[in-house]
């Protein structure tokens, strides 16, 4: 069996299980407003060429993906034009699941510590995946410039929710149980210091009895990279502040864990940490990022937060901005 044939009967195997969703229905199912933090890169192999699109705010990730086809071994242009869509949608597929388990799981893990992804993980993403929108369609004839010759030109977008959405396409649920374990085995734990310190805290700070909406940890210049599961941790310890281990699993499926921005005024009027319109943050700065992704804040902040959440419940309900560089 050739290489291409295989192709065609893998993407048919897949994309039966995969409906069309065109762009304007994709930006409803993704947050409609927040700010456009994103990451972008283009690349292209012996397959095509192909571009990834992360936008940590609005809680989405694109690929698109381009391919054409060997004229020379197709029987009409009907074979040369299916075949092109056939690859593009393959290629689309395969570096989606290869950026999402081979840059954003690794970085994550690496940030923890911890174990090596299992298959298990791998699974989940590929689960994912699999039940992703086709978001767009694209084909045109093209014309070598060497020959004169037509070739075929297909260009396939895909899209993958981080969070919100169905079920079944939603990024984070299906990693969330992974991920906590991962933390767990890393050594970190709960941050949860005991009511006598939070009250002490309450009583040396009377404006924390303030209603705050939303907390905001500004980690400018440690060329921080957002993440699905940041670890915010305490000061000297493994305690996590704020993390998979302290958010309620029904608030990250539906929101993502946190939000990100590239300034304090802009992370202050997301719609995460707006209350009825109104806006109330508590604004800490981080002290140090080790790794790529271990956010460390001071015992300080740490008990001030704790304090404040005991009141408000910032935490919990994912009600968190981190502002990163440009």
């Amino acid at each position: 069996m050739n290489n291409q044939l295989f192709k065609s009967i893998t993407i048919t195997i897949l994309f039966c299980f995969i409906g069309i969703l065109w762009s304007q229905d994709w930006v409803d199912q993704a947050r409609s407003t927040g700010n456009s933090v994103e990451q972008q890169s283009t690349a292209k192999d012996e397959d095509g060429t192909y571009k990834t699109l992360v936008n940590w705010e609005k809680g989405f990730l694109e690929f698109s993906a381009s391919a054409t086809t060997d004229m020379s071994k197709m029987v009409n242009e009907g074979q040369a034009i299916s075949q092109a869509k056939e690859t593009a949608r393959y290629l689309a597929y395969a570096k989606a699941v290869e950026f999402i388990d081979g840059v954003l799981l690794t970085r994550e893990v690496e940030l923890l510590k911890s174990i090596m992804k299992t298959d298990e993980i791998s699974a989940s993403v590929r689960g994912s995946v699999k039940n992703s929108k086709i978001l767009n369609e694209d084909f045109k004839w093209e014309r070598e410039i060497r020959t004169g010759q037509l070739y075929p030109w297909a260009t396939v977008k895909l899209g993958v929710l981080l969070y919100g959405g169905k079920p079944d396409q939603n990024l984070i649920k299906a990693l969330f149980p992974k991920m906590e374990k991962a933390t767990k085995v890393a050594g970190f734990s709960k941050y949860d210091p005991p009511e006598k310190e939070i009250s002490k805290v309450i009583a040396d700070y009377p404006d924390l009895t303030d209603e705050y909406t939303g907390l905001i940890i500004d980690t400018r210049g440690f060329q921080t990279s957002p993440s699905m599961f940041p670890n915010v941790i305490v000061q000297g310890t493994k305690q996590q502040l704020f993390g998979a281990l302290k958010v309620d699993h029904n608030y990250a499926k539906e929101h993502g864990i946190t939000g990100y921005a590239v300034d304090v005024e802009l992370a202050k009027n997301d719609d995460r940490v707006l209350k009825n319109g109104k806006s109330n943050c508590y604004v800490l700065t981080a002290v140090d990022v080790t790794g790529e992704n271990n956010i460390i804040i001071s015992k300080k902040d740490a008990a001030i937060v704790a304090a404040i959440d005991k009141l408000n419940n910032l935490i919990n309900e994912c009600h968190v901005m981190i502002v990163v560089d440009k």
